[in-house]
């Protein structure tokens, strides 16, 4: 076609390729021509349809070639075929795989040579060192040895020869041999600069790159590239840190937010790194003894002091020989403690201790007895708020409130008991276990299998492998149900907690497939989650098999799951305020909800069946309650029930009463409290 054209002359070029595209129906699986196809590829498929056509038909295509050519003003013969030929050629001297050629360089054809033409000013090209090794060669030896003199014939194709093919000169080019097809397609952006960077920059697994438009010089790099690539997992720790200094854009301010970030992900994956193997250790220790076990005449009323509500408590100190797990066992009494290794310290640090959360305060490895003379008035556990790290002039501070909380203390055999026995204070606030030489904690046997000698590097294997999966942002329940990590949780995740729970079915029914049978498996789809049958391999899903829990919604699970939680919380939020939490239509969230009550109700008439009003010496309190319904033209529709609570009982029995419409300057009641309702008191 020619460069410059009128656009009479476009307008019956284009309808003449059209209608070669409409005759080219008779020709089998013919490929879709654009309507600013190149004389090469059109004349193609003129020969094709010439052998195909016949009478009419074959008359129409020679009229349309000749309007094709009176638009074009050249004769369509082989004056572009000769070009294209000449591309072909120019193409077959790019490198070439030794096996199966690389699709993203072949020059398809189906009849005959076709090239391609390209205009532009600058490229960017990536291919993959894949095809070119063999399937369990390592990379980096690959490279070293075959991958250099690849790069060699690729680099020459690329600036010697491909640039002959275009109309204009090409500025900048670039290239890049990727270990992992990670930065194509898409993830190039419009951006000229950009897309140069991305094909430059060294990435996650790129082997080798090349450019004559250099980044920092020729161009300016801007930060926000680095932080999305490096937020996706493009850009390495150590190449997004160097790439931000040669920025110099903001430097300080993203600096300190990545240092900020590895520092939160080092001590995240440490923590979990190290329950892992706390749990792994605990499932091979042997049990500990009973808190009423002879050696500890004490414990048992330390622990009774608890049960009821006091001004002050006393302390527990247990004192014995080295590796007795004085400690682990002291642990083993709370659920949640906080414990502070004391050892040579002189202060106390309790800025990490929550109250609520923290069950018990333990001070491990107390060395002197001073310490707890030093802060007797803290450590009694009392109703008063402490003030500790306060600086000389009182500037800096931290308060501490222990009341209630169970303060326990470890010391070795080997610390002196003189000053305990010296002091009348501990003597009368302190109960003290001393544990005789040789006596264990524990009670002594065979270890579990999994505690032997050979086994530590499995353990710690376990624990590797627990952090490598936290590490790649999967997550788990852990057995709690919090929103947050309901939406962050996996489907499969999600419906063991749902099944748990009691929500969701084990299994579906045994008649659920044609062979019948009962073994089936959760497998992730998407959002959902399905049951897989592990003989006949039929998929049913997780809101099919309970539908009536959840309606037939064709929702995420996370949705489902979430809009549950949120019914049956005590945040009382409506189904709009649901639908934007979850991000979900607030009739789908509605139609769930009205599910649910016809589910739930059954179950609050079952308790109000069997709660008893109105127990002799029993506090029992009546009241009644109005919900807003809807608005209506004529005034608001009040729902009114009445509730009876009994002190000592969580049931609550409910009534429905009737409803009322209030309205400006009008209260009205339409209808009357049911018959048949009297509360009668049982004497």
């Amino acid at each position: 076609m020619p460069v410059q054209e009128t656009a009479d002359q476009r307008e019956e070029r284009r309808s003449a390729v059209k209608t070669i595209c409409r005759l080219s129906t008779a020709l089998q699986s013919p490929e879709k021509l654009s309507r600013d196809v190149g004389g090469q590829i059109l004349a193609e498929r003129v020969a094709q349809l010439r052998d195909a056509l016949q009478g009419e038909e074959l008359q129409i295509l020679e009229d349309t070639v000749r309007q094709y050519e009176t638009a074009v003003g050249r004769a369509l013969n082989f004056e572009d075929a000769q070009a294209g030929e000449q591309s072909v050629g120019a193409a077959s001297s790019m490198p070439e795989e030794p096996s199966q050629p690389s699709a993203s360089f072949q020059v398809q054809s189906q009849s005959g040579g076709r090239s391609f033409r390209i205009h532009g000013q600058d490229l960017q090209l990536t291919f993959n060192h894949g095809p070119w090794r063999s399937q369990n060669e390592n990379a980096e030896e690959w490279f070293a040895s075959q991958g250099v003199h690849l790069v060699a014939r690729f680099q020459t194709w690329a600036l010697e020869e491909l640039p002959q093919k275009f109309r204009e000169p090409i500025l900048h080019m670039s290239l890049t041999l990727e270990e992992l097809n990670k930065a194509r397609g898409g993830h190039v952006q419009v951006s000229r600069n950009r897309a140069h960077f991305y094909v430059y920059c060294s990435k996650v697994g790129t082997l080798w790159s090349f450019t004559n438009y250099w980044p920092f010089v020729d161009y300016e790099v801007q930060p926000f590239w680095l932080m999305g690539w490096w937020a996706t997992g493009k850009l390495s720790n150590k190449q997004y840190k160097s790439y931000l200094l040669k920025c110099k854009k903001s430097y300080r301010g993203l600096l300190q937010n990545f240092e900020a970030v590895v520092h939160s992900e080092n001590a995240l994956q440490l923590e979990e790194y190290r329950e892992t193997v706390v749990q792994i250790l605990a499932s091979a220790r042997l049990p500990f003894r009973s808190h009423d076990d002879p050696l500890f005449p004490c414990l048992p009323h330390f622990l009774e002091q608890f049960r009821w509500a006091r001004d002050r408590c006393k302390l527990y100190a247990l004192q014995g020989p080295s590796q007795a797990a004085k400690t682990s066992f002291v642990k083993s009494l709370f659920k949640s403690p906080f414990v502070l290794t004391i050892q040579g310290q002189d202060v106390l640090n309790l800025q990490s201790f929550q109250y609520g959360r923290h069950d018990a305060l333990i001070l491990d490895n107390l060395v002197e007895w001073s310490l707890i003379l030093k802060y007797r008035a803290l450590l009694q556990a009392n109703v008063d708020l402490h003030m500790l790290g306060e600086s000389a002039t009182g500037i800096y501070s931290y308060s501490v409130f222990l009341w209630g909380v169970p303060i326990c203390v470890t010391l070795d055999a080997d610390v002196d008991s003189t000053p305990f026995l010296a002091s009348e204070w501990l003597q009368a606030n302190v109960y003290r276990d001393v544990l005789p030489v040789g006596a264990k904690c524990y009670l002594e046997g065979e270890r579990a299998s999994g505690s032997g000698p050979g086994n530590a590097t499995r353990v710690c294997d376990q624990a590797k492998q627990t952090r490598s999966d936290s590490s790649r942002g999967s997550t788990k329940l852990k057995g709690r149900t919090s929103l947050a990590e309901i939406l962050e949780a996996s489907p499969v995740e999600i419906a063991k907690v749902l099944i748990e729970k009691n929500f969701c079915s084990e299994a579906p029914a045994a008649k659920t497939c044609s062979c019948q049978s009962s073994k089936w498996k959760l497998e992730p789809r998407g959002g959902a989650c399905n049951w897989r049958c592990k003989v006949c391999r039929k998929t049913v899903a997780l809101t099919n098999v309970d539908a009536d829990l959840f309606g037939g919604q064709r929702l995420p699970l996370k949705a489902i799951a979430g809009a549950l939680w949120l019914y049956s919380s005590k945040l009382h939020l409506s189904p709009d305020d649901c639908s934007l939490l979850l991000g979900v239509d607030h009739r789908a969230i509605r139609t769930l909800f009205e599910t649910f009550n016809q589910h739930f109700v059954p179950i609050i008439d079952q308790m109000n069946d069997a709660i008893v009003v109105g127990l002799c010496s029993a506090d029992v309190e009546l009241d009644e309650i109005s919900f807003r319904s809807s608005g209506r033209a004529h005034g608001i529709v009040w729902l009114k029930y009445l509730a009876v609570a009994r002190r000592g009982s969580s049931l609550v029995w409910l009534k429905r009463l009737g409803y009322r419409i209030a309205a400006p300057f009008l209260l009205k009641r339409c209808s009357a409290p049911e018959p048949g309702f009297e509360l009668h008191r049982v004497s």
